[in-house]
């Protein structure tokens, strides 16, 4: 039996910006926080566990590896989740000694959560760590939907992209793989090669183009309502609202907009896994990136426990 304790550090309490951990108003109030005095033994009882996975090798840079920390503190800060919905933060799971190592340590992780029907929020770490979230799905042999919301659609011609650009290589090019469909929300038309945007669109994919999206924001809800795994990357969301990413771009949604996709991922009955990845906190402004992407993970947890 897989002991849970065995992949993660705790989380620790004392660091700074935790400072509302006693607040009966605040996030930390409804969830169990796997701590160093105070570890989990049961993980069944939970619907939901937030696991942060410090690791940024094989992206465009590295400091996404700082992210689950610094998004952490500002997700302690906010108001807890309405209603009952059992929560645990695992901590942040311990890197491997190479990038291949983590991703099995979190295929592992993954797996035996979605066989416990517990939903997984991934606090990432780049997005070359959705390749995990496959692998999982291949073991469960159940066939799955993919949605990202993501300005490209990360899949190229170039071998020597980063795997955080290329991960629908790996997964589309996996035989094994249960993958059976692919959804982009919010693709902006300048950032993809248009033969990768055509290949897709042969493999029956729907990509929705930033713009149509923004004009009606509700209609994106159907898509995450029949997808099994959800994918943010914050390059998503423009630089104005959101500057710590290494590849951020003029245009994209606004913050609020970001948020209410988040939601409805957290509305949708069939998702299994949540993921948000590639803030880099050393690159970021007062905060304000990981303040966001604390903002979206609080939206996906009052959407789910609706």
């Amino acid at each position: 039996m897989l002991d849970l304790n065995d992949y993660f550090n705790p989380v620790s309490i004392d660091k700074q910006g935790f400072e509302n951990l006693t607040g009966n108003a605040g996030f930390p109030h409804n969830v169990f926080i796997n701590t160093e005095n105070n570890q989990v033994k049961d993980i069944r009882e939970f619907k939901v566990a937030i696991l942060g996975v410090p690791d940024g090798r094989n992206s465009a840079g590295q400091g996404s590896s700082d992210a689950p920390d610094a998004i952490r503190q500002q997700l302690y800060r906010l108001a807890r989740i309405p209603g009952k919905t059992k929560i645990i933060d695992l901590g942040n799971m311990k890197q491997g000694v190479t990038f291949s190592d983590t991703l099995a340590g979190l295929t592992d992780i993954l797996f035996n959560l979605l066989k416990k029907s517990i939903l997984p929020v991934i606090i990432g770490g780049s997005s070359a760590l959705v390749t995990a979230i496959d692998r999982s799905f291949t073991l469960l042999k159940t066939r799955y939907t993919l949605v990202s919301v993501d300005p490209r659609v990360d899949y190229t011609n170039n071998p020597d992209s980063p795997d955080s650009f290329s991960y629908l290589n790996k997964i589309t090019g996996n035989h094994k793989s249960t993958f059976s469909h692919y959804i982009n929300i919010g693709y902006q038309t300048y950032l993809n090669d248009q033969q990768v945007l055509n290949r897709f669109v042969r493999r029956h994919s729907e990509l929705l183009r930033i713009g149509d999206v923004r004009q009606a924001v509700y209609l994106t809800e159907p898509l995450f309502r029949d997808s099994d795994a959800a994918i943010f990357d914050i390059s998503a969301v423009r630089q104005s609202d959101a500057p710590g990413t290494e590849v951020p771009s003029p245009n994209g949604f606004y913050g609020e907009e970001i948020c209410l996709l988040s939601r409805y991922a957290g509305i949708s009955d069939n998702l299994k896994v949540f993921g948000l990845f590639d803030v880099n906190p050393r690159l970021d402004i007062r905060n304000q990136t990981t303040g966001l992407a604390a903002q979206i993970i609080w939206f996906f947890l009052e959407g789910f426990s609706q």
